[in-house]
This record gives structure tokens, sequence and C-alpha cells, in this order.
């Protein structure tokens, strides 16, 4: 499994913003834009980017030079290290980018140990709001690169950066700004987009994995980033048995829950549902609650009743469905498989489905139609039309 770059780049905003002190280290191919992703999500989130070519540094570069002071040895401090706690001051964060480390010396791969695991460089700390990511080709017999060993790698997240035809055309007629004609032709002939090449990933579990798997739940991931962040972290099997783990723990929402959810809660919510029959369960949940809220009676039976319970001084038992109430039902039907939508639609009685057809804001009638373009085999949506 692999993230192609918008998702990386999605994926390293999450972690800076969530703070996260464990390493990512990007592993793709050529020319695949690794070091591109690194800068624009920077320039993204306001961060400043020290771009650190490994290959070409010697291990004085990157933990300091020894001068004799007095009794004692002090070290000089590379230019970067400054940069860094000068830039973290004036911008909202930094990203230490070390590219290149498979091609590194290995005395060079061995001063950066204190730096990924201390965020540290001879005892002088690294900006807190910094973050340290790496980039490589695989080890795949194609490059002239060195086999990083299992105490380095298991220092950090390793993912595998891959191009997705459909994300790279919606980038290139985009931000990219690539000629139409070079557009319509990898369009043609997306096999030229790219050359695959073997990028394998093989992390072992361990008990200091499951501490760096701990660090990053504080980041929120979705289902695609979460399995191929654990994949780096504690390798495929193991991944596969804990997210099975937590798919059977996930507990779906009842309508309280649900309608107590804001908007964008709501959205992150159903983003992370990895399970078909818990997005069928919530469905039931809703329908069944707001069915039972408006009764199968007639709206003018209701009315009537309204009136009747008011002359009784007596309050309505059951809050009705308010305007906020009814966009996050379309809202929910916009984030689920078009089949789920269709079903909640269907399965509202007629009172629901009519006090969802009165909303007149702009917005719900906005979002009514993108969700009537989407589930247009409704049988309620046909009838209504």
């Amino acid at each position: 499994m692999a993230l192609n770059p918008q998702q990386t780049g999605k994926l390293i905003e999450k972690l800076v913003l969530a703070k996260v002190k464990v390493p990512l280290c990007l592993e793709g191919g050529r020319g695949i834009g690794k070091s591109g992703i690194v800068k624009q999500t920077a320039s993204k989130l306001d961060w400043h980017c020290i771009d650190i070519r490994l290959a070409l540094d010697t291990p004085e570069d990157v933990a300091g030079y020894p001068r004799p002071c007095d009794n004692h040895v002090i070290y000089l401090i590379n230019d970067w290290v400054n940069e860094a706690t000068n830039m973290s001051k004036k911008k909202k964060g930094v990203i230490l980018f070390f590219d290149e480390i498979n091609r590194a010396p290995i005395q060079v791969r061995q001063a950066l140990f204190e730096i990924m695991t201390e965020y540290s460089v001879r005892r002088h700390k690294l900006p807190e709001n910094s973050y340290i990511i790496f980039a490589m080709n695989p080890d795949n017999g194609e490059y002239q690169v060195e086999q990083l060993d299992i105490a380095f790698q298991r220092r950090m997240i390793r993912i595998t950066v891959e191009p997705d035809i459909d994300a790279w055309l919606t980038w290139a007629a985009n931000e990219g700004k690539i000629d139409e004609e070079i557009i319509l032709f990898i369009r043609s002939n997306p096999q030229y987009l790219f050359s695959k090449e073997k990028c394998e990933i093989k992390a072992e579990y361990n008990p200091d994995a499951w501490r760096m798997v701990n660090d990053i739940t504080k980041a929120d991931l979705s289902g695609t980033e979460l399995v191929n962040v654990l994949t780096g972290l504690v390798g495929k099997e193991a991944t596969a048995l804990y997210i099975k783990f937590l798919r059977e723990k996930e507990h779906p929402l009842t309508a309280e829950e649900f309608f107590k959810l804001s908007n964008e809660e709501l959205v992150e919510y159903v983003k992370k549902i990895e399970s078909s029959g818990i997005v069928t369960t919530i469905v039931d949940n809703i329908t069944n609650y707001t069915n039972d809220l408006y009764g199968e009676i007639s709206e003018s039976e209701e009315n009537e009743k309204n009136k009747e319970d008011k002359k009784d001084g007596e309050k309505e038992s059951k809050t009705k469905l308010t305007e906020n109430d009814v966009y996050k039902i379309v809202l929910f039907c916009l984030n689920i498989p078009a089949e789920h939508s269709v079903g909640l639609l269907d399965k509202l009685n007629d009172n629901v489905f009519n006090h969802i057809k009165s909303i007149k804001s702009k917005e719900f009638i906005k979002l009514l139609k993108e969700t009537s373009i989407k589930i247009s085999s409704s049988n309620k949506l046909k009838s209504s039309q």
C-alpha cells in the first residue's frame, strides 16, 4: 500500500499540527516529488523548511565540529541548527528535511541518532515546534544506496509514496499549471506517468514501536493514513490484526450522539468508518429516531394535535428536527456510499421527508441538490420530483 503525493502532504500536516515527534521517512522512486511535497506542505502551514542533503555531508556537518577549549572539547554547531532556532521564532514552526539518508555514509547516519530520538544536537535542544522528515529512494537494486540497519529504521515512520493518476491529473490542471496537451496525453496514456518500482517496507513490532503508535494516535489519522503509518512502524501482519481489532470495537453512533456532533466532527467520524455494517446501523438509528419523532399521522392531524396540547397547557413530548439537524442528515448522506444514502431516504416516513423538503435555507438547498444527484435512485426523490 502507498500514499499519493496529495495524501502524503495531508499526513505531514496532521503529524506536524498534532506535535508528533516520531520522524517520518518518505520512500519512493525518482522524480515523484518527495522533496516538493515537504516544501509545499511547509509553505501551506507557514512553517520554515530546511533542506539538508546528507549525501554531501560529513558527521561534523550533522553533529558539530569539535574544538579544544581549555581542558575540554566544545562543539561548533552547524548553521542549520542556528537557522532552525531563529526561524522557529519567525514562523509557526520548522521542518528539518534530511534528504537522501541512504546515500549518506554510515558515520553520518550514526550522527543522526541523537537528533532522531532526542531532537537535540550535542545536547543543544532543537526548537519545540520542529519536526523531522527523511526521504530516500528504495533499496531495490536500481540505486547506489546503502542498506539502513534495523536500529535506524525502527526510529521512524516509513511510508511509501507513489503517484496516482487521478490525483496527478487534478494537481496538473490546478496548482501544477501543466500544459493542457501534456495533461491530455497522460490521461489517454496513464502508463507513461511513471515507471512503477519495487518498494517494500519491512518493519518489526517491538515495545518501542507500540510507544510510537500511541504517539501518532493524537494525529487523528484517516483509515488509509493509519494503515500506512502502522505498516511502517509494526509491519503488515501486526497492522492487519490491530485494524481488525479496532473495527470490531467500533461503536455505531446512536441518533442522540449523531445530532450532538458538530458538522465538522460528523464528517471526520464518517471518514474513519471502515465497516459497512457500522454505516447501516447508524442509518437505522437515524431513521427509527426521526420516524418515531414525527409518527405516521398526516401534517394536518399533527397540527390539530399540537393545538389541543396547547389548550391543555401541555408541552410537546418531543422536540422536532431543527434546520441544522436536517442539514446534518443530508451532510451524512453526502459522505457515505450511495446505496446507504438511498436506503436512509427511502426508510424515512412521509412526514419526516416532507419536513426535510420544507427547509428553505440557501445552504441546505445547495446541499440537498448535490445529495439528490448522488442518490437519484431513491424512490422518494423520484416521487417528489
